[in-house]
């Protein structure tokens, strides 16, 4: 008799963590989602203020320079190389890679969280 009890037991604490457990994916999930959310709003700000950011600071006209008098800029290669790096627009850069790596983050934790939810619905 206390084997069934012991069975009973055991099968009502396993159903108790897993639905800890998928409360838990669920929270994970909601985050996530929120985190997605932010980041793609943020996109698309931040590739303008990159791409301002790189026509103000005139990069963009350095960077041409290569292309057009290869042989000027070869001959003045470190003031070059330091005109390029000052004029580089680091902290919308910055800003624009953050937003993406928070984006990417979380869209590969909310399609390995929905993987855990899916399998726990088809098991049912």
């Amino acid at each position: 008799m206390s084997t069934n009890y012991e069975k009973l037991f055991n099968k009502i604490m396993t159903r108790i963590g897993e639905e800890q457990r998928r409360s838990a994916v669920k929270q994970r999930i909601a985050v996530f989602s929120l985190g997605l959310a932010v980041s793609a709003t943020a996109f698309v700000p931040t590739l303008h203020m990159v791409q301002k950011g790189l026509v103000e600071s005139g990069f963009l006209n350095f960077i041409s320079l290569i292309f057009s008098d290869l042989g000027a800029v070869l001959a003045n290669w470190q003031n070059f190389l330091f005109a390029i790096l000052e004029s580089f627009p680091v902290m919308s850069v910055i800003a624009f890679l953050a937003v993406l790596f928070v984006f990417l983050q979380s869209l590969k934790f909310l399609s390995r969280d929905a993987k855990v939810i899916l399998a726990a619905v088809n098991t049912h």
